[in-house]
C-alpha cells in the first residue's frame, strides 16, 4: 500500500511538473527540431492549442515591441544634445557635414538598438528595427539627395556615376546593419547578465540541452530566419570594415559625379603619380606626394609649367585634394575650357613624424619642422624633377581646413617662395593645444604662427603686400566662415591684395571642390587675360 502511495504520489508530481513545463513552454529559448526527435523515436508530448496561441501572442507583441523600439529609441537619441555634442566635436577634427552626419546615424543606431536588445531581448527583430531606422532616417535622404548634381567646374553640368552610387549605397547599407547588429549583441549580452538573472540564463541553456522539447515543423523557419540573417551580417560587417576608412576619410559623394565632355569633345586627362623623397628638415624620413601633371607635359618636353601646392586638412592625406576634392579632374575639365593655363599641381603630406597633428608649422621646440618640410625640401625636390617655373609669380600654395592655416601660414613666413594663397575653410590663430605650439614662451610663437595677428606687425604687413590671397568661405562653415570673414577684412582693410569667394554650403569636400573650381582661375589666369 505505501510502494502504491509513493508510486501515484510521484506520478502526480511528474504530471504537475510536465504541466509547469507547458506553462513554460517557450518557442524561442527551447528550440528543438520535430523531425529530429521523431526520427530519433523519441515520444514528446507537444503543447495545447491555447498554450501555442497564447505564445504566438506574447511573441509576435514582443517582437513587434523590439522592431518599433529599436526605430523609436533610435530617433529619440539622435534628437538629443549628443549628436550636437559629437557632431561638433568632429567638426573641431576637420570632418566634413557629410562624415558627421554619417557618424552620428552609426551612433544612434548602435545605441538605439543596444538599448532595444538590452530591453526586449529580441535580436532579430531590434537588428531589422535598427537597419529600418537606418535606412528610411538616414540612407533615403542621402539618395534623394546626390540624385541632383548640380554644376561642376566652368558650368558645366555634372553626371551622376550610377556605378559610384550603388557602390556607396551597399556600403553604407553594410555600415548600417552592422552598427545594428554590434547594438543588438551587447545590449541583449548586458541584459542577460543584468536586466536577467546569470544564474537563470545557466539553468535555462541547461535544461534546454537536457530535456528534450518538441517545436512544432513550422518554428523551425526562426532559426532558418536567424541564420541567413547572421551571415548576412558577417557579409555586410566584411564589406563596412572593407569601406569604412574610404567613407569616412574622404566622404560620400566625392566621386559621385563625373564630366565627360566639354562642347562635345572628350575631355584630355593629366597624369596622376606618388612620389616619395626624403626630407632633411624631417631628420631625413621618407616623405610622398602625389602630383598631377596636365595632359600637355609629356607632349611637349620643353615647356615649363607654374605649380600650386595644396595642403590637406587633419585628419588627411594628399589623396583628398586630387580625388575627394578633384582638383586634377578640375583641371583638366578647366584646361578644355580654356579657362587656366596648365599648372603642376603638388598635393603634400602634412602628418608628422613626431607630431602626428603637425599644423603645417614647426614646432616650438624644434623636433619637428613641417613647415621647412614643405617650403624648402618639397619646393626644392619639385623644381629640380620637374619642368618648373621657379618664380615666386608663378607658384602658388593652398589648402583646407587646417591646410588653409598651414597655407596662410607658409606663405606669410616665406614669401620670396610663394606669390599667391588659397585658404577654404581655414583658420587664421594658432591653436592653443596639442605640442606643436607648447613650450616656454608660447604665446609669442602662436602670435608669430597665426596669420590674423602676424599680418598687423611690421615684418608680417610686408610679407602680406608680396602675396595674392583668395579666401574661401563657406556660408554654413560655422566658426570657419566667421574667421574667414574676419581676416579678409584685416587684410583689406591692411591695402593688401585680396578677394573672397563665399559659398553655400559647410565644412564639405563638395565646397572645397566647387571652391577650388572658382579660385584656380583666379590665382593663375591664362596670359591672354593676364592683368600687369
Amino acid at each position: 500500500v505505501t510502494v502504491r502511495k509513493l508510486a501515484v504520489l510521484m506520478q502526480s508530481r511528474r504530471a504537475a511538473l510536465k504541466r509547469k513545463k507547458l506553462r513554460d513552454w517557450n518557442p524561442i529559448d527551447k528550440m528543438r527540431s520535430a523531425i529530429a526527435h521523431r526520427g530519433a523515436g523519441i515520444n514528446v508530448e507537444s503543447p495545447t492549442k491555447w498554450e501555442l496561441g497564447r505564445n504566438r501572442i506574447i511573441t509576435v507583441l514582443l517582437t513587434s515591441a523590439a522592431f518599433l523600439g529599436a526605430i523609436l529609441l533610435s530617433s529619440l537619441i539622435f534628437h538629443t544634445s549628443l549628436t550636437s555634442q559629437v557632431g561638433s566635436f568632429l567638426l573641431s577634427l576637420d570632418f566634413d557635414d557629410e562624415r558627421v552626419l554619417l557618424i552620428n546615424q552609426l551612433m544612434v543606431t548602435l545605441l538605439g538598438t543596444a538599448i532595444g536588445g538590452a530591453i526586449f531581448r529580441k535580436r532579430i527583430a531590434t537588428i531589422l528595427g535598427g537597419i529600418t531606422y537606418f535606412l528610411v532616417f538616414y540612407l533615403k535622404q542621402f539618395v534623394e539627395q546626390v540624385q541632383q548634381p548640380g554644376v561642376g567646374p566652368g558650368g558645366i553640368k555634372l553626371e551622376l556615376n550610377p556605378g559610384a552610387l550603388t557602390s556607396v549605397t551597399i556600403s553604407l547599407v553594410a555600415l548600417g546593419l552592422t552598427s545594428a547588429a554590434l547594438g543588438t549583441f551587447i545590449g541583449s549580452a548586458y541584459g542577460e547578465l543584468t536586466l536577467g538573472s546569470f544564474a537563470k540564463l545557466c539553468i535555462r541553456v541547461w535544461q534546454a540541452v537536457r530535456h528534450h522539447t518538441a517545436v512544432p515543423l513550422r518554428q523551425c523557419g526562426i532559426f532558418l530566419v536567424s541564420i541567413i540573417l547572421s551571415v548576412l551580417i558577417l557579409v555586410s560587417a566584411l564589406i563596412a570594415a572593407n569601406q569604412a576608412s574610404s567613407l569616412l576619410t574622404f566622404g560620400l559623394s566625392t566621386n559621385l559625379y563625373r564630366t565627360v565632355q566639354v562642347n562635345g569633345h572628350p575631355i584630355l586627362v593629366g597624369a596622376v603619380e606618388k612620389v616619395t623623397y626624403r626630407s632633411p628638415s624631417l631628420r631625413g624620413t621618407t616623405r610622398y606626394f602625389e602630383i598631377y601633371l596636365p595632359p600637355s607635359y609629356n607632349i611637349n618636353t620643353t615647356e615649363r609649367y607654374p605649380v600650386f601646392y595644396l595642403l590637406h586638412g587633419s585628419p588627411g592625406t594628399p589623396s583628398g585634394w586630387i580625388y575627394q576634392a578633384h582638383a586634377a579632374a578640375t583641371e583638366d575639365t578647366l584646361l578644355a575650357l580654356e579657362k587656366v593655363r596648365p599648372t603642376i599641381l603638388v598635393s603634400a603630406y602634412g602628418q608628422g613624424p613626431i607630431y602626428p597633428f603637425s599644423e603645417w608649422a614647426n614646432s616650438l621646440n624644434g623636433r619637428q619642422k613641417m613647415e621647412d618640410a614643405v617650403a624648402v625640401d618639397l619646393v626644392q625636390f619639385v623644381d629640380s624633377h620637374y619642368r618648373t617655373l621657379a618664380y615666386p609669380a608663378d607658384r602658388a600654395i593652398g589648402g583646407l581646413s587646417s591646410g588653409g592655416f598651414g597655407a596662410a601660414n607658409i606663405a606669410l613666413h616665406h614669401p620670396d617662395i610663394f606669390g599667391s594663397v588659397m585658404s577654404v575653410g581655414g583658420y587664421f590663430k594658432a591653436v592653443n593645444t596639442g605640442p606643436v605650439f607648447s613650450g616656454p614662451e608660447s604665446a609669442i610663437y602662436r602670435a608669430y604662427n597665426s596669420p590674423l595677428e602676424y599680418v598687423q606687425t611690421p615684418s608680417g604687413n610686408r610679407a602680406a603686400h608680396q602675396i595674392r590671397f583668395v579666401i574661401g568661405a563657406a556660408s554654413q562653415d560655422g566658426v570657419y566662415y566667421r574667421d574667414a570673414l574676419v581676416f579678409y577684412h584685416v587684410l583689406a582693410k591692411l591695402g593688401v591684395s585680396v578677394q573672397l569667394l563665399t559659398i553655400q554650403g559647410g565644412h564639405s569636400w563638395r565646397v572645397w571642390g566647387n571652391e577650388f573650381a572658382s579660385i584656380l582661375p583666379l590665382l593663375d589666369p591664362p596670359v591672354a587675360s593676364r592683368t600687369p
